[in-house]
C-alpha cells in the first residue's frame, strides 16, 4: 500500500472519530440545556401517539384484544407480500376473471344458475338475442356443478373480505370506547355507514355490541355499568348524526328489537340468557332511555315483566335498572312506578321468608323506585356523558322524532301488528293536536278523528296517531290533489304541539319522509289502484326538488322488499308510470331493477309501469324510455325485457289491446336504432 492511501485512511479515521465526538458533545449538551429547561426531548418515533386502552377494558380482562389484533395486521401484511413475491412474474399483468352473468347482463348466483345465460356486451347480432328469447333455456349437469363450484367461490371470498374488514374495523372502535376517543369514535362509526352499505353495516354493529354487552360482567361492588354508559351515549351520538344527515336507518329500533328478542325469547329452542346477559342487557337499555331514544314506557314494561316472572336474575336485573333510572323513570311516571311499587311488595310479602335472595332484590327496588333524589356516583355520570353529547354531536340534540315509542308488547307481537317502528319516525302523538292542518273554521270545530276514519286507516295498516292524522288529511282535504299536497306539507313543518311554531330541519325532513312512506303505503294497499294517491305525489313533487330523491328512495324500497304481493307491485308500478307520464318524474329510477329477479311481483311492477307509459303520446314515451342509455346496459335490458315478458307473452294471451303490442314492437325497434347510432 502506498503512503497516500495510507494518509487518506489515516485522515478519514481521524475524521470519523472527530465527528463521533462531537456528536457526542452536543448530545450531552442538549440534555444539560433540556434539563435547565424542562424540555421533554423524544424522538420523533416517539412522538406518534399511542392509543391506549380505556380502563374497562383492563378491568374486564379483554386489554390484549388490541394487541393480538395488530399482531395479526402485522403478520398478515406479511404473507401477502410474501405471496405477492412469490406469485407475480414480471412482464405479465394480471387479468381479473370474467364472471358470469345471465342474459340481462347481471351476475348470476346458485339460485337461478338453471335459467342463466350469458351473451356479449353489445347487442348487434339481434338474430342471437330473438333466438335465445325464443328457443327453451336447456342447462345439462355438468355446467351446473361447475357454476355452483366456480361462480359462489369468487362471489362469496369477495364478500367475505368485505364484511372481516367492516367487522374488524367495528370491533377495533368498541373496543377502544373511552370518554377521551368518544368523538374520534362517533365519526369512525359514521364513515363506516357512509363507506359500505348501511343495511350491513347496521346488522354488523348490532352484533358485535351485543357481543360485548355480552361478555361484560355486572358488579355493584363497583361502577355499575360503566361500559353500558359509555355504548349508549355512543349510539345515541351515532343515531342523531345520521338523523341531521338525513341518513336515519331506524338503528335504535333494529337494535332494541334485538335485545327485545333476547330477553324474551319467543321459541322455547332459543338459548336461555343467563342472570349476568339479562342484567347487562337491561342496563343497556336504561341507559339508552336515559339519554333520550327509548320512551320510559318501555322500561316500565319491562319491570313488571321481570317482577312477574320473579326470578332471580330478573329481579337482580329490575333492581339494576332502578338503580340507574329509578329517579328518572319517577319523574317520567308515577302512577305506573306506584303500582310497581304494590307489585314489588306483594312478591315480597311471598318470598320473605323463602327466598332471602328475591326479598333483597326486591327490598332495593322499592327503595329506588321511592327516592326523589340519588346521589349514585352512575347518575351523576350519566348526566355528565349527557351534557358532553352536545359537544360530541356539534350542537344536535335528541329531538321527538328520534325517540322510539315503544312498548313491550308492540315489540313482542311483531308478528301480528307489524313492525311499525321500523318506518319513519314512530313518534304517537295525541290526536288532539291538530292545529296544524286544519284552517281558522276548522280549528273552531272539534279536532277528534272519525271513529270510521280511524277503522279505514287501521285496516291499511297505519296503527299510531300521528299517521292516522297524516291519513285524515290525504282523504278529507278539499280542492283535488294540489291542495292535499300543500296540507300535507303544511302538517309538516308546524309543531302539533304549539300552534304556529315552526319545526327544524331535521324534524321536518323525517315528517316528510314518513308523509311520502304514508302515501306510497296507500298506493299500494288499496284495490282497485286509485289514481288520487299518486296525483297527490306528483303534487308534492312540484312543490320542491328535495321531494324527487324521497320518492326515487320509497320506490328503491319497494323494489327491494320481496315480501310484497304481486297486486302491491304491480299498484306501485302503475304509479311509476303516472309520475313519469305527468309529472317528468325520471324514469332512471329503475337503475336498481333487478333484471334477473323471476318472480311475479319483480316482472309486474315492470309490466304495468310500461302499460301505463304506453298510454301516452308516443314521442314522450319514447323520449322517456331513452333516459335508460345513460346507464350501461340498462336500455338493452328494458328492450330485452320487453320483448321477452310483454310481447311474447301478449300472442299467448289475448287480453293485450293489439294496439298496445304495436306500441311496444315499435318502442324496441326504435330503441335498438338509437343505441346504434
Amino acid at each position: 500500500m502506498t503512503k497516500s492511501k495510507k494518509k487518506k485512511l489515516n485522515y478519514t479515521e481521524l475524521r470519523k472519530q472527530h465527528l463521533l465526538e462531537d456528536n457526542e458533545k452536543e448530545e450531552k449538551i442538549l440534555k444539560q440545556l433540556s434539563k435547565k429547561l424542562k424540555m421533554n426531548r423524544t424522538s420523533t418515533k416517539s412522538k406518534q401517539k399511542r392509543e391506549k386502552a380505556p380502563l374497562w377494558l383492563a378491568q374486564c380482562g379483554f386489554d390484549y384484544i388490541l394487541n393480538f389484533e395488530k399482531q395479526v395486521n402485522i403478520e398478515k401484511d406479511n404473507t401477502d407480500s410474501n405471496n405477492n413475491v412469490l406469485c407475480t412474474t414480471i412482464g405479465v399483468s394480471s387479468k381479473k376473471k370474467s364472471k358470469p352473468v345471465d342474459l340481462y347482463g347481471q351476475n348470476t348466483t346458485t339460485t337461478n344458475n338453471s335459467s342463466s345465460r350469458s351473451i356479449t356486451d353489445h347487442d348487434d347480432q339481434h338474430s342471437t338475442v330473438d333466438s335465445l328469447l325464443d328457443e327453451p333455456i336447456t342447462c345439462t349437469d355438468q355446467s351446473i356443478q361447475l357454476d355452483q363450484v366456480n361462480d359462489p367461490m369468487l362471489h362469496d371470498h369477495h364478500h367475505d373480505d368485505i364484511n372481516e374488514n367492516l367487522c374488524k374495523s367495528i370491533r377495533s372502535s368498541l373496543n377502544r370506547l373511552s370518554e377521551s376517543q368518544m368523538s374520534k369514535i362517533i365519526m369512525e362509526l359514521c364513515n363506516l355507514f357512509h363507506q359500505y352499505p348501511r343495511a350491513l353495516v347496521r346488522t354488523y354493529f348490532i352484533e358485535e355490541v351485543c357481543n360485548l354487552i355480552e361478555c361484560t360482567q355486572i358488579n355493584r361492588n363497583t361502577k355499575l355499568g360503566w361500559l353500558h354508559q359509555e355504548l349508549a351515549i355512543c349510539i345515541t351520538c351515532i343515531h342523531i348524526t345520521l338523523h341531521s344527515l338525513f341518513q336515519s336507518i331506524s338503528l335504535i329500533g333494529y337494535l332494541v328489537e334485538f335485545i327485545i328478542f333476547r330477553l324474551f325469547p319467543n321459541n322455547n329452542n332459543q338459548v336461555q340468557l343467563s342472570s349476568n346477559g339479562i342484567c347487562t342487557y337491561s342496563i343497556f337499555l336504561a341507559y339508552l332511555y336515559r339519554f333520550g331514544v327509548i320512551s320510559g314506557t318501555l322500561i316500565l314494561d319491562i319491570l313488571k315483566a321481570y317482577l312477574r316472572d320473579c326470578d332471580i336474575g330478573k329481579v337482580k336485573a329490575a333492581h339494576c335498572i332502578t338503580i340507574a333510572v329509578g329517579v328518572n323513570l319517577r319523574k317520567f311516571n308515577l302512577n305506573v312506578c306506584q303500582e310497581i311499587i304494590q307489585q314489588a311488595n306483594a312478591e315480597l310479602e311471598k318470598h320473605k321468608l323463602q327466598n332471602f335472595e328475591v326479598a333483597f332484590e326486591l327490598e332495593g327496588l322499592i327503595q329506588r323506585l321511592s327516592e326523589k333524589r340519588s346521589m349514585e356516583e352512575c347518575v351523576t355520570r350519566s348526566l355528565h356523558l349527557q351534557k358532553l353529547m352536545r359537544v360530541w354531536t356539534k350542537g344536535l340534540s335528541v329531538t321527538d322524532d328520534m325517540c322510539l315509542t315503544v312498548g313491550l308488547m308492540d315489540l313482542l307481537n311483531a308478528s301480528s301488528t307489524g313492525r311499525w317502528w321500523l318506518v319513519g319516525s314512530a313518534v304517537n302523538r295525541p290526536v288532539n293536536d291538530l292545529s296544524a292542518v286544519k284552517s281558522k273554521d276548522d280549528e273552531k270545530s272539534n279536532s277528534s278523528l272519525n271513529p270510521e276514519m280511524v277503522a279505514v286507516a287501521e285496516k291499511l295498516g297505519l296503527r299510531t296517531a300521528s299517521r292516522q292524522l297524516t291519513f285524515s288529511i290525504l282523504v278529507s282535504t278539499p280542492g283535488g290533489p294540489d291542495a292535499t299536497a300543500s296540507a300535507l306539507l303544511k302538517a309538516c313543518h308546524t309543531s302539533a304541539n304549539l300552534p304556529g311554531v315552526q319545526l327544524g330541519a331535521g324534524s321536518i325532513a323525517g315528517r316528510e319522509r314518513e308523509m311520502i312512506h304514508i302515501l306510497l303505503h296507500c298506493v299500494m294497499s288499496e284495490m282497485p289502484f286509485n289514481r288520487f294517491y299518486p296525483r297527490v305525489l306528483g303534487g308534492i313533487l312540484n312543490c320542491h326538488r328535495r321531494f324527487l330523491m324521497m320518492i326515487k328512495c320509497g320506490f328503491w324500497d319497494i323494489l327491494n322488499n320481496n315480501n310484497l304481493t304481486v297486486e302491491a307491485k304491480s299498484n306501485a308500478g302503475r304509479a311509476l308510470g303516472l309520475l313519469c307520464l305527468v309529472y317528468n318524474f325520471p324514469l332512471t329510477v329503475l337503475k336498481n331493477y333487478n333484471f334477473g329477479d323471476n318472480s311475479e311481483g319483480n316482472i309486474a311492477f315492470l309490466q304495468y309501469t310500461i302499460m301505463e307509459l304506453c298510454t301516452g303520446e308516443y314521442q314522450i314515451v319514447l323520449s322517456k324510455f331513452m333516459q335508460l342509455s345513460t346507464y350501461t346496459r340498462l336500455c338493452r335490458n328494458c328492450r330485452i325485457f320487453m320483448r321477452k315478458h310483454l310481447i311474447n307473452e301478449m300472442d299467448n294471451n289475448s287480453q293485450f289491446d293489439c294496439n298496445f303490442k304495436a306500441i311496444v314492437m315499435k318502442l324496441v325497434t326504435d330503441m335498438r336504432e338509437a343505441e346504434s347510432f
